[in-house]
């Protein structure tokens, strides 16, 4: 029996009219066609485009079929493509920022697509670069995920290459743009190695979507304890799917919900490698929701509004409302009334999805301050809740085990499910680390004391940036989740370059560029905001839970002094 429209309607083309029992997956997509509001629907047709990826309708095929119809599928979507051609001190800063901030930018609310420097994948910055050795050997799609040549990458390979060390290398850069957490390594490395439960029958194949003790340990021990309590909506190991990190779970996830040329509404600053996620295999476009500094950094439906129509007048499709709840990389944790605010709006747009990033639920330090899951908002929109809600967890951040590659999804979306089943065929995470991590996770009184002592350990941490900061003439902005804090240098911008030019020019962001070169020359390292889709260059990252605590101190040093010598 076939799913109704209703599931399937939320599904990108290549998974869409995949549970059709009349015609073979591969041989079925959708059409596009204009509505009345300007916000693009699909229509059943027959189609070269293959949904491969898309479990078959009937369970009893033999796996040779399979094959060949994967084979066929494939030979279908070249063809297909051949002929269609191609189709993208909390803070003296805030006053600052507002002023130069509401200049007017916000009113368009693409303020990351305008700005090329900060699109890592923008058509202009590929036709500005050498195409690699060997490109042109690669098909359509490889070339589009190859990523420009980013300035920055290259030199933080000559940053790992001169790492600080107190002993061996005290001159070396002190690395403090990397967002990882290393506070509880201790407790961690103890509690996983006490015993280990891994049998014969895990070295075979299971689940790609995970196998069930882990999804029972994570649905009941973190999410319904942790990250979604008291909200009456039970989390279930059918609504979980696991996979070698979250980039992974975002990335297949917009692939089965967004077309090539639809957009991801993304408020700004936004996590740096969500261009990635967005851009690279999946072609989708970002559209910046303007965050005002002033405003706490703050999502509004009117701020929500602007982005929307912007992407619409370009002629995309807005497809997808993509948070990072508590926010990389402000740190801010969003209050119930501004996630409601955001549940109600996305609530109106019916084929739009809300995919909410919360792998920092469980790294919220600040005393007084609630995590709010966009779990616990849904209720009252059962179609939302049921179809469009997706959440993102992983052990990356907030159990600091980012080596160990294991994201999670969550959705109650069956046919997302099932389109899902056969990409996590590609991002299956090892069974002995899913077992081991099951044995972890089930250990109530482990988890309950790990989540309160990895906040204290943060807290503890932060303060001491807090403290040095404070003292300095740095202004940044208070965060209260995560692992970082957002600086505002800008006043060192014309005293560290050369170069002329306001914020709205095309090479603004060399001079920040200048910037975190004469820091690097001071022998310490941030993230710059280029990379976050900053409206404007002299917004750093700073990690302070990745370095060991004098190493902490020595870099936070090094940054007053650069700031006091470069302001002169």
């Amino acid at each position: 029996m076939a799913f109704r429209r209703s599931r399937l309607s939320g599904l990108s083309k290549s998974t869409y009219h995949t549970y059709s029992r009349g015609l073979p997956a591969s041989i079925l997509t959708s059409s596009v066609k204009k509505s009345k509001d300007g916000v693009t629907g699909m229509a059943r047709r027959p189609s070269a485009a293959a949904a491969a990826a898309v479990r078959p309708a009937s369970r009893g095929l033999s796996r040779a079929f399979l094959r060949l119809e994967r084979v066929m599928a494939a030979i279908c979507c070249a063809a297909g493509a051949s002929s269609s051609g191609s189709s993208a001190h909390s803070c003296s800063a805030s006053s600052a920022s507002s002023a130069s901030a509401s200049s007017g930018r916000s009113s368009v609310g693409v303020a990351a697509i305008a700005n090329a420097a900060a699109d890592s994948f923008s058509s202009e910055s590929r036709k500005q670069q050498q195409p690699n050795p060997g490109e042109d050997l690669l098909s359509k799609r490889g070339r589009l995920t190859v990523p420009p040549k980013m300035y920055y990458r290259g030199y933080e390979r000559e940053i790992f290459q001169n790492k600080y060390h107190a002993q061996l290398n005290p001159t070396g850069v002190v690395m403090l743009a990397l967002s990882e957490n290393s506070l509880c390594t201790d407790l961690l490395v103890e509690r996983y190695n006490r015993e280990s439960s891994v049998t014969a029958k895990d070295t075979f194949y299971a689940d790609y979507k995970g196998i069930q003790q882990l999804k029972r340990a994570i649905a009941s021990e973190v999410f319904m304890r942790h990250i979604s309590p008291a909200n009456g909506a039970e989390v279930t190991p059918e609504h979980l799917m696991i996979a070698v990190g979250a980039g992974a779970i975002v990335n297949q996830l917009l692939w089965t919900i967004g077309d090539p040329g639809d957009s991801v509404l993304i408020p700004t600053p936004y996590y740096n490698s969500f261009s990635f996620d967005v851009k690279a295999k999946n072609n989708l476009e970002i559209v910046g929701i303007h965050r005002a500094a002033d405003e706490s950094f703050r999502v509004t439906k009117e701020s929500l509004e602007r982005a929307y129509n912007a992407a619409v007048s370009a002629g995309s499709r807005p497809r997808v409302l993509l948070l990072c709840s508590p926010d990389n990389p402000t740190g801010k944790v969003y209050s119930k009334d501004e996630l409601r605010e955001i549940v109600d709006w996305i609530a109106t747009k019916k084929t739009m999805h809300l995919v909410s990033d919360e792998v920092y639920a469980l790294s919220v330090f600040e005393e007084g301050k609630a995590f709010c899951s966009v779990l616990s908002l849904v209720e009252q929109y059962p179609e939302l809740r049921d179809l469009r809600t997706h959440v993102v967890w992983g052990l990356s951040k907030d159990f600091g085990m980012s080596g160990f590659r294991v994201g999670v999804l969550h959705t109650r979306n069956d046919a997302l499910h099932s389109a899902l089943s056969n990409l996590a065929y590609f991002s299956a995470v090892p069974n002995p680390v899913q077992v081991s991590l099951a044995s972890m996770l089930s250990d109530v009184k482990f988890v309950d004391e790990y989540v309160i002592e990895n906040k204290k350990r943060l807290r503890s941490r932060y303060q001491i940036v807090k403290e040095m900061l404070g003292k300095s003439e740095i202004p940044f902005y208070n965060s209260s989740s995560g692992l970082f804090l957002w600086l505002d240098l800008r006043k060192l911008l014309s005293k560290s370059s050369s170069r002329s030019g306001s914020a709205s020019e095309p090479n603004a962001f060399n001079r920040e560029r200048d910037l975190l070169l004469k820091l690097r020359d001071f022998g310490v390292w941030l993230a710059p905001g280029e990379t976050f889709g900053a409206v404007e260059p002299g917004y750093f990252r700073l990690c302070f839970a990745q370095v060991a605590e004098d190493e902490l101190r020595v870099g936070l040093q090094r940054l007053i002094t650069a700031y006091e010598q470069i302001k002169q």
